[in-house]
């Protein structure tokens, strides 16, 4: 069986192309109008970030970030799933798994609408309550691609510490400069508006 459909969407600005696993959903390929491929990696479901001091705390496996990892969030594996927008599993550890739903929404302009939909109500065992440490979307982008543009607050990031400091606008800067390096992890909010 085929691994890989391929989409092609031709619309007002032109023509572009994205690829989609069959076997897991993911959006494995994306090509710009222009041609040129802009992912480097898939897109695909992420429930890890490094442990922050306050995940750290706690005695020994008592920690939230301990437990994190016993329950297996940093190493997920996914299951055989069905074609792109239909459902799939992701398996955490013999004790969970993460329904994840997935639907793509390709425009002729060249917008690209993605709905995740994730199901993390059997994810962990119970002593792991409240939940998961992070729901996000993982993926890396073609060489070249090294500038980014938003609408929101910045041009800082602006965790709620610093929220009245950044302004609402429209901003550009290079992707190197969106990290903040903190001596140890910390939450890092985007730049929301």
């Amino acid at each position: 069986r085929a691994e890989l459909a391929v989409l092609d969407v031709v619309g007002p600005g032109g023509s572009w192309a994205a690829q989609l696993s069959t076997r897991t959903g993911w959006l494995v390929g994306l090509s710009g109008l222009g041609g040129e491929p802009l992912l480097a990696a898939p897109l695909q479901l992420n429930l890890w970030r490094a442990p922050t001091d306050n995940d750290r705390g706690g005695f020994g496996s008592s920690s939230y970030a301990a437990r994190w990892l016993a329950a297996g969030l940093d190493r997920l594996d996914v299951e055989e799933g069905s074609p792109a927008g239909a459902s799939s599993e992701v398996g955490l550890s013999a004790e969970g798994e993460v329904g994840l739903r997935v639907t793509y929404t390709f425009h002729g302009c060249g917008l690209l609408a993605m709905k995740w939909e994730v199901d993390a109500h059997n994810a962990l065992p119970a002593p792991l309550a409240p939940g998961l440490m992070s729901v996000g979307v993982t993926t890396s982008l073609a060489a070249g691609l090294d500038q980014v543009t938003w609408y929101g607050r910045g041009p800082h990031e602006s965790y709620w510490d610093r929220r009245s400091s950044a302004s609402v606008g429209l901003f550009s800067s290079p992707v190197d400069d969106m990290h903040t390096p903190y001596v140890f992890p910390q939450a890092q909010q985007p730049r929301p508006p």
